[in-house]
């Protein structure tokens, strides 16, 4: 018990540590201090677990918009492009996870009206699969960090989230040899971008 604790302490971030420590003999602290540790240490199993292989996206997108639909209660728009089938170097199952993360984090700093989009766009060089909102936006200067682990953007509503989502998205995305981008204006919205390898480019690289 007491090494648990000692390598847990290691992986919370010290402000955390300091609310939960006098509270230790609690059953319910010690359910959040477990799912706490759980969390900083799941990027490091999530990256060992990640896999790389021929992924049809429209079949996928669809699927997510249907899921994302049914979960947030409210309409998501799909763009897909007129080529053909769209092959893309992913893991199906993170990859899904990841949209499904995206469009939760649209829906939640987005008016109940406001429209989320979802979309993929073909180039000669990569897919991307975008997540547009237009909701509060991200300020610039929050804009890299909030990547890291147990960040937030400094204008998200108190309480919300732990600030392990976007972490957790960008180590799944650079697992299959993808990479995530932002762009983002305050009151006007965000874009989240996937840029994935097509299958061919995957194959020769």
């Amino acid at each position: 018990m007491l090494a648990y604790l000692i390598a847990t302490s290691l992986l919370i971030p010290a402000n955390l540590w300091a609310a939960i420590t006098p509270h230790l003999h609690s059953e319910v602290s010690m359910r959040i201090l477990h799912g706490l540790s759980t969390l900083a240490l799941l990027p490091l199993l999530w990256r060992l677990s990640v896999s790389q292989q021929p992924v049809a996206l429209r079949p996928l997108l669809e699927q997510v918009q249907e899921l994302a639909q049914s979960t947030q209660q409210r309409s998501i728009a799909l763009q897909l492009p007129d080529s053909p089938e769209l092959i893309a170097n992913a893991d199906p199952d993170r990859l899904q996870q990841v949209l499904l993360n995206l469009i939760e984090n649209a829906c939640k700093y987005s008016g109940p009206h406001a429209p989320v989009e979802l979309a993929l766009l073909p180039s000669p060089d990569e897919l991307t699969i975008e997540v547009r909102d237009q909701g509060i936006g991200v300020p610039p200067e929050d804009q890299e960090r909030i990547f890291e682990r147990f960040q937030r953007a400094t204008n998200a509503p108190a309480g919300e989230g732990s600030g392990l989502g976007l972490s957790v998205v960008r180590l799944l995305v650079e697992g299959m040899g993808g990479q995530v981008s932002l762009s983002s204006q305050l009151g006007r919205g965000s874009v989240f971008s996937l840029h994935l390898r097509p299958v061919e480019r995957a194959d020769h690289t």
